[in-house]
């Protein structure tokens, strides 16, 4: 159908340029990953020297951007295990992603955020009952884990026996 404006050519600007504007007229997402133009938050980035940016390019009429910004992968999201601030793909997206700094560097990120967070909880990969273990914290729960399969004590004389903490002790 399209827009159903009309009033004389004079007004048309104010009509495109008023709070709501045209809901026909093509918008481009407004979302950043960064905007470090004033003040940078330096937890908005995980490298907060590079200052990483990255912009959604997407154009839609402006009656379909509020719906394109709840899903928009460039919009801001927040790690729930260690309050990272960083674009939704990042966070959480499928990684493979590559973003460019203000110099032009282009830095890879081969995985989501998600798995790489240290606060992200893991359950103990020996099936010993540990829920909820930290990423960051799990070397410290091998090192005591009784079902971790550790090597005999006579290793140095050419055992090579490897069986769970709880059974050397």
């Amino acid at each position: 159908k399209g827009c159903a404006w009309e009033g004389e050519l004079g007004g048309l600007k104010d009509h495109l340029q008023s709070d709501n504007g045209c809901d026909y007229e093509i918008v481009q997402c407004d979302y950043c990953g960064y905007d470090c133009t004033g003040s940078c938050d330096a937890n908005r980035t995980q490298f907060v020297e590079l200052l990483l940016i990255e912009y959604c390019n997407e154009t839609v009429e402006r009656r379909y951007l509020s719906s394109h910004r709840k899903d928009c992968p460039y919009r801001d999201y927040e790690c729930h295990y260690c309050g990272l601030i960083d674009t939704f793909d990042t966070i959480a997206g499928s990684g493979n992603i590559t973003k460019k700094t203000p110099t032009g560097l282009m830095v890879f990120f081969p995985v989501p955020h998600f798995s790489v967070c240290g606060e992200y909880p893991l359950e103990c990969p020996n099936k010993c009952g540990g829920k909820g273990i930290k990423r960051k914290d799990m070397e410290t729960h091998r090192n005591t884990c009784p079902l971790e399969r550790i090597g005999c004590p006579f290793k140095d004389a050419g055992c090579t026996a490897k069986v769970a903490r709880k059974e050397m002790e």
